[in-house]
């Protein structure tokens, strides 16, 4: 049954960078589950990305992920991040690659799996040669299933990172939306200068990315929903436009007051 606090409308919820923090999302996740199915109630969870690494429990928020996604194959959509690229190709690819990821916190993943583990294995000994068998495959599969964008009733154009504003968004590298952030900073220019923001597409664009933003940045046309995680969780309901927030190791959502820049 559907709790009683939901609106008598469907539900368009997008969360953003998670970054280890699972405490902060099994809070989220309570206030939004279970979904609805009816016909003029269909409620949709669009996750941008970036569920790992910062904090050190980004294989319980995985492991979360793949339960959501086994009960809801169709309602939930899953994109792929920075940092969730960086994991998968420390993985699948080499030590080049594993170097990278360590340089931008990917040890603080692998010290949340030897403690899943219970192991009193150091992160700093493990290296690019002992991922496979340190990480359960199905946390693999779960990273390469993942989407680069979605779009969303023709409206919305969802990704974590962005896209180069030159060519149509089905023309952008893939993986452009997981590490190119000039669209939030093409945005973000244009309105210090005052300038007109043009894309070729003509979707709402949202992302978790926000160049120096501490804050969710929120134009008409560009969303950036990031710069609070993994200290602050946030999530944007589509339709009704209104945002929660929990901070971390609390309980409690609160509504998330913003201002939209023109």
């Amino acid at each position: 049954m559907a709790r009683a606090w939901r609106p008598s409308y469907s539900c368009n919820y997008v969360i953003s960078d998670i970054f280890g923090n699972a405490s902060s999302l099994e809070v989220l996740l309570n206030r939004i589950f279970p979904l609805r199915f009816s016909e003029d109630q269909k409620d949709v969870v669009i996750f941008l990305g970036n569920y790992v690494d910062i904090d050190e429990n980004g294989c319980d928020v995985i492991e979360i992920l793949i339960r959501i996604k086994q009960e809801y194959p169709n309602e939930v959509v899953f994109l792929r991040g920075a940092h969730d690229q960086m994991m998968l190709s420390a993985i699948l690819a080499g030590e080049k690659d594993f170097n990278y990821w360590m340089e931008n916190n990917g040890r603080s993943t692998i010290a949340g799996y030897l403690k899943k583990m219970e192991s009193n294995a150091s992160e700093y000994s493990i290296g690019f040669n002992r991922l496979k068998d340190l990480i359960p495959k199905s946390h693999i599969q779960f990273l390469q299933e993942t989407d680069h964008f979605y779009i969303l009733e023709d409206q919305y154009c969802l990704f974590n990172s962005g896209f180069n504003v030159k060519q149509p968004i089905r023309e952008n590298r893939l993986d452009n939306f997981c590490f190119d952030t000039t669209s939030g900073r093409y945005v973000k220019n244009a309105i210090r200068n005052k300038t007109p923001i043009e894309f070729i597409d003509p979707y709402v664009f949202v992302c978790s990315s926000n160049p120096q933003g501490k804050e969710p940045f929120i134009h008409p046309r560009y969303m950036m929903l990031g710069g609070t995680s993994p200290s602050k969780l946030i999530s944007l309901e589509l339709n009704s436009m209104a945002m929660s927030a929990v901070n971390k190791n609390k309980t409690r959502i609160y509504n998330y007051n913003y201002d939209v820049v023109e």
